[in-house]
């Protein structure tokens, strides 16, 4: 929940130690730069990964950091809905794949989750509920983690649609 996240950074912040997040079953990286030294206390956030409400007339849903955007892609297919975009990647989640800048490519909507985003919720460093909506949001989006632990996150999304996809061989001068 919210509220035992909050517990475990002050009591992580109290009594000095690192503090690391994730949002899958095990960790896709090991590296130093965003790993606690020996000691630290890691976080997963795997199991907040429900949708917790939708907006069909404002086109939102809002859900947990641990939610797959495959699985809320079905989610939102079986509402009528869409995210405007996926990463080729479908295991990333909504906060780790925002957080980090994740995107695919189009030419008509926004192609990165952090740009799909309306509001986020996260617990900052000393455990404080911060909520960011507006020209915030956009501020906070990718943050890779160093801003605190997003727990909530409400995405602007578009109606169902078809997409084809295709390529075709040309020249690249026009481009």
């Amino acid at each position: 929940t919210i509220e035992e996240v909050q517990d475990a950074v002050r009591r992580t912040a109290s009594a000095g130690r690192q503090l690391k997040v994730v949002s899958l079953p095990e960790s896709n990286s090991n590296r130093r730069f965003i790993c606690p030294d020996q000691g630290g206390i890691l976080i997963n956030v795997f199991k907040m990964n429900q949708v917790l409400s939708r907006d069909v007339d404002e086109k939102r849903v809002t859900v947990q950091p641990g939610i797959r955007l495959v699985e809320l892609s079905r989610y939102l297919n079986d509402h009528g809905l869409a995210i405007t975009s996926i990463p080729d990647y479908t295991g990333v989640s909504v906060a780790g794949g925002m957080a980090t800048g994740a995107h695919h490519s189009s030419l008509q909507f926004d192609s990165s989750i952090a740009g799909m985003a309306a509001e986020i919720k996260l617990v900052d460093g000393e455990g404080n509920l911060r909520v960011f909506a507006g020209d915030d949001v956009h501020q906070v989006a990718v943050n890779m983690g160093m801003l605190g632990i997003v727990v909530e996150v409400t995405l602007n999304v578009v109606e169902q649609f078809k997409l084809q996809y295709g390529s075709e061989r040309g020249s690249d001068r026009y481009l």
